[in-house]
């Protein structure tokens, strides 16, 4: 009687052990890849020196590439950007305007960014970037001029690579407009002897 009381839970625990698989999922093979932005090495830089301040986002997109279909905002799993949208953003700004160093002694103004939007639209295949950029006069703290910019750039195709050149030529074009309303501000000298900057609209 004891052998058999002690050899039936034995045998149970094997039964039951039986039953009971553990299923590890096989792996889907998915990789997470990540992009950053692409900038042309013949980009030339303002002939007045700009401090880039740190943009600032008040896009929902952070490190993980965000899609809008309508109103759906959606993240891909597996596309990330090496950075979020305001490091790579004003990063990309201190290589074309040549202020990648922190000797700014000489810098006339400071350029800040707030982006709004930087995401792909998947209704029209387009990359979609919304800056509202301030240009400040380094001396005064006053600001030059106030620029909200919109540019939405049509993908080659329809991969997380396409979407990352699309994104760095409209950082590229953003770039150039206000570079260009950098140049078109034009030296008032006042009565007094002080100097008043106006931007050319």
């Amino acid at each position: 009687m004891r052998l058999v009381q002690t050899i039936l839970p034995a045998l149970l625990c094997c039964a039951f052990a039986g039953c009971f698989q553990l299923n590890i999922p096989e792996s889907s093979g998915n990789q997470t890849m990540q992009y950053t932005l692409a900038l042309p090495s013949g980009f030339k830089a303002p002939e007045t020196r700009v401090s880039i301040a740190e943009f600032v986002s008040e896009s929902p997109a952070k490190f993980k590439m965000l899609s809008r279909k309508g109103t759906v905002l959606q993240f891909d799993t597996f596309s990330k950007w090496t950075q979020t949208p305001s490091v790579m953003v004003s990063s990309a700004f201190r290589k074309l305007y040549g202020a990648d160093n922190d000797d700014f002694s000489d810098t006339k103004y400071i350029l800040e960014g707030d982006i709004f939007t930087f995401e792909r639209n998947l209704d029209s295949n387009t990359a979609d970037l919304k800056v509202l950029y301030r240009l400040i006069n380094r001396a005064d703290k006053k600001v030059i001029f106030c620029k909200e910019l919109s540019s939405s750039i049509r993908l080659k195709g329809d991969t997380p690579e396409d979407f990352a050149a699309a994104m760095s030529q409209a950082v590229v074009d953003q770039a150039e407009k206000i570079k260009q309303d950098i140049s078109a501000l034009k030296k008032t000298t006042l009565p007094e002897g002080k100097d008043k900057n106006t931007v050319n609209q």
